[in-house]
């Protein structure tokens, strides 16, 4: 049910990295918990993140993802969440975002663009995996008082997977996923993907401030000067991809079997 592409020890390290990069660390110091409850919990973390790029790996790697194959992956997600919080509610909305992640990434074998969706939606949901692992930790760790609620995060959340589609054009380039940088490159031309996403970057720095000014908290200003950072480093990132000697190639990428009968319905 593994996709063979996947290696466990390259996939922690990748999990280990984006904790560091989404702030994890940061935030399970200020965890009224014990130093073991602590590392159980970062363990418990990493196994459910896992399973979660488990069943990303199968969407990206197949044209047409094997239902059955689906479905035990979210079962083995719903197994490892449980390991956290215990048996889950006969109603929850643990999965919500994870379901419409997927229904987007499904949705691109329907020749949808993913131009066709509100910018600051679809990254919403496509932090999906992030947004699910810090909401456990502040359940976990009761972490409103110090940083402001789940809310506060939208901005930060926002450009780290802004970064995450600039970073990972190259590698996606084998892929069947919803990368928006690249997918917008393959329809719009360099141009227009540009404009649009330094437009976006200047909405989500204006979120950040609107939110860190409307809600103020003991960490706030600091999450605000991270995502400040993270928006530079964006910028700075995007102008180096285009000078990368493989943007000569890139329609050569998996998803232009989609993507050159998308350009009809772009907008």
């Amino acid at each position: 049910m593994i996709e063979k592409h996947i290696q466990p020890s390259l996939l922690r390290q990748k999990i280990e990295d984006l904790f560091s990069y989404r702030l994890f660390p940061e935030l399970l110091q200020g965890c009224a918990r014990s130093t073991q409850n602590q590392h159980d919990l970062w363990e418990q973390l990493i196994g459910l993140q896992t399973a979660i790029y488990h069943l990303d790996a199968h969407l990206e790697a197949h044209m047409n993802p094997d239902s059955t194959i689906l479905e035990w992956h979210h079962k083995s997600i719903e197994q490892k969440l449980e390991k956290i919080i215990g048996q889950l509610p006969e109603r929850h909305t643990y999965f919500d975002d994870i379901n419409m992640y997927e229904r987007h990434e499904l949705n691109l074998r329907k020749i949808i663009s993913p131009l066709s969706y509100d910018m600051m939606m679809f990254y919403y949901y496509k932090s999906c995996d992030v947004k699910l692992l810090r909401r456990l930790i502040y359940e976990k760790c009761e972490q409103t008082e110090s940083w402001g609620s789940l809310e506060s995060w939208k901005a930060y959340d926002l450009i780290t997977e802004v970064n995450d589609d600039v970073e990972d054009i190259w590698e996606d380039q084998a892929f069947i996923n919803g990368n928006l940088f690249l997918i917008s490159l393959l329809i719009q031309g360099k141009q227009d993907t540009e404009d649009m996403f330094h437009s976006f970057m200047d909405t989500i720095e204006q979120v950040s401030h609107d939110m860190w000014q409307a809600h103020p908290s003991p960490r706030g200003h600091y999450l605000h000067q991270m995502t400040l950072k993270r928006i530079e480093e964006t910028r700075v990132l995007m102008s180096k991809q285009w000078e990368d000697d493989r943007m000569t190639s890139v329609q050569t990428a998996r998803i232009t079997a989609l993507t050159n009968t998308m350009k009809a319905s772009a907008v």
